[in-house]
């Protein structure tokens, strides 16, 4: 009680974080996204452009932009100012803003210029879903005293992000460091009276690497852009052979001899396909220090199904021979697609200091398909007396399908961060920024746990010797409710007037289950291509 109360207070606050900066008076007035049809007719009310002083922003639309130092201001037929450029000449919306913020610094666009802020860094990694299972026995004297789990991932908007729309393409890698985990079993420990051994569960940690390409493109003359996420990973395969026993031969008097292989309970790691997001953003209000978007996100199923095949062994309690293998296979479709709105706001006060945030929330729009099937490739299972029937159960061979549904999450992710270096007129290291991020996940409704139908195997419980049905599987996240809260240090380096490298660490602030990795290293390249970006990124 006391963690949770703890976590929902720390959203609290970053809440508040991001609100602070709308309160704040700010001497320029205020722009909303108004794209304009035709070119103002009236008189430009502003004053005129005084070389090498840089002015707030405009209170219309009908205002030019000011000339560059020693070239005429462009006249109309009448003597008047020209009125601004319509939209689709190519100008940003963050173009000619002049305070410490916003706005080019010298020349032009692109040129001794910039950046207002890097990209947040983020924290991507969330364990959402789990299946777990009984093994009944690794051979047939060996009992399992454990059962078996996956866990898959799901990832955040925030990650590699910007509140303000902007053209570029980007590479980044994230290292999670035992973020996935299949439990299994070790060898078995024998009793030297009654030859019975038993295996207690072990479990292997499986870290995950992370590879996801984007790129984005500004439109509306920079104040909109749609961005496309290609991820794959490295981590726990999404196909597990898990086996308990591989039989060796035919055993005298009936059965068949086992060898245990607990190794083949433990999972296999693969390089896989993930699945694609397509992000829509777009600038809502802007002053010259604070600019707030708003966007959704679009999650496509286009990662791989989760397909577990596992394979254990039965018999008496004290045969030396199995007499029963049986065959689980549980596959779960990847079919869900999300749909996340999120609000994301940047405040620039100076040319120094920035802070950042986005709030989103993610929905699933529809469920996955589970398909369970159990058979007996060797032996027959008997049925069980009623009386010891304690889960819905089913005669093997059977096939049954089921479905499952995501939970709602809620991310908030709030940074800041100080440029120790800026300096434009440099060749190559052109800018240095330390920010510092957290990154609050919470689900919002309570998981969607499947139990799948049992069959008539008893379980032998090593601690009290008593045997009773065993457990069927169950697929969901059987923690229920969770808040995750991470801790996101990192420095950026501007490299020329173009791109941005930056690295840094990750560290979960909770224990378990509140935990998804010990800690994580980010590693993230941005190219910034185009005039709306050069524009509109430049001191921001």
């Amino acid at each position: 009680m006391r963690r949770s109360v703890t976590c929902h207070s720390l959203a609290l606050l970053m809440v508040l974080g991001l609100l602070v900066p709308l309160m704040t008076p700010r001497s320029a007035p205020a722009q909303f996204f108004r794209p304009r049809l035709f070119p103002d007719s009236q008189p430009c009310p502003c004053p005129p452009p005084v070389p090498g002083l840089l002015l707030p922003a405009p209170s219309t639309d009908s205002c030019p932009p000011a000339a560059p130092p020693g070239q005429a201001q462009p006249m109309t037929p009448d003597g008047q100012a020209a009125p601004a450029q319509p939209p689709g000449s190519g100008q940003s919306p963050l173009a000619g803003m002049g305070s410490p913020g916003f706005g080019p610094e010298g020349g032009l666009a692109g040129e001794g210029s910039t950046f207002a802020a890097p990209q947040m860094i983020g924290d991507l990694l969330f364990a959402s879903r789990s299946v777990n299972f009984f093994y009944n026995r690794a051979a047939g004297p060996i009992n399992v005293a454990n059962y078996g789990s996956t866990s898959i991932i799901n990832p955040s908007v925030a990650d590699d992000n910007s509140p303000v729309p902007t053209d570029r393409v980007s590479f980044r890698f994230n290292y999670f460091n035992n973020a996935q985990e299949v439990t299994g079993f070790a060898p078995a420990v024998f009793n030297p009276v009654t030859g019975v051994g038993t295996s207690f569960a072990q479990t292997r940690e499986y870290s995950v690497e992370r590879y996801t390409f984007s790129l984005e493109k500004t439109f509306l003359d920079g104040w909109a852009s749609a961005e496309i996420r290609v991820p794959f990973s490295t981590g726990l395969s999404s196909n597990l052979d898990l086996n308990a026993g591989t039989i060796t031969g035919p055993a005298a008097g009936g059965g068949f001899n086992v060898q245990s292989t607990p190794g083949q309970t433990l999972g296999t790691s693969a390089t896989q396909f993930d699945n694609i997001t397509a992000i829509f953003k777009g600038l809502i209000y802007r002053t010259d220090a604070l600019a707030i978007s708003g966007g959704v996100a679009l999650g496509a199923p286009t990662g791989p199904d989760t397909t577990l095949n596992i394979i254990d062994y039965s018999s008496n309690l004290t045969s030396g021979v199995a007499t029963i293998q049986r065959d689980r296979l549980i596959h779960i479709d990847n079919e869900t697609w999300s749909l996340s709105p999120f609000l994301a706001a940047l405040y620039t006060p100076n040319d120094r200091f920035f802070s950042q945030g986005f709030l989103q929330f993610d929905f699933p729009l529809n469920p996955s398909t589970i398909n369970y099937t159990e058979t007996t490739p060797q032996g027959t299972i008997a049925p069980l007396p009623p009386f010891l029937q304690n889960y819905p159960t089913l005669t093997t061979p059977f096939t049954v399908k089921d479905g499952i549904s995501e939970q709602t999450l809620m991310h908030l992710d709030w940074g800041a961060g100080y440029w120790l270096l800026r300096d434009p007129s440099r060749t190559w290291l052109t800018g240095i920024a330390p920010t510092l991020e957290l990154h609050y996940t919470s689900t919002l409704n309570n998981a969607s746990v499947v139990t799948l139908p049992a069959d008539n195997l008893l379980q032998l419980n090593p601690a009290t010797g008593l045997l009773s049905q065993e457990q069927p599987p169950r697929v969901g996240n059987l923690n229920n409710r969770i808040n995750i809260l991470d801790l996101t240090t990192a420095t950026t380096f501007v490299l020329g007037k173009r791109a941005t490298l930056a690295a840094g660490f990750g560290f979960p602030l909770l224990g378990n289950p509140d935990r998804t990795f010990d800690w994580e290293f980010h590693l993230q390249l941005n190219y910034f291509f185009g005039a709306v970006s050069r524009q509109a990124l430049t001191r921001f």
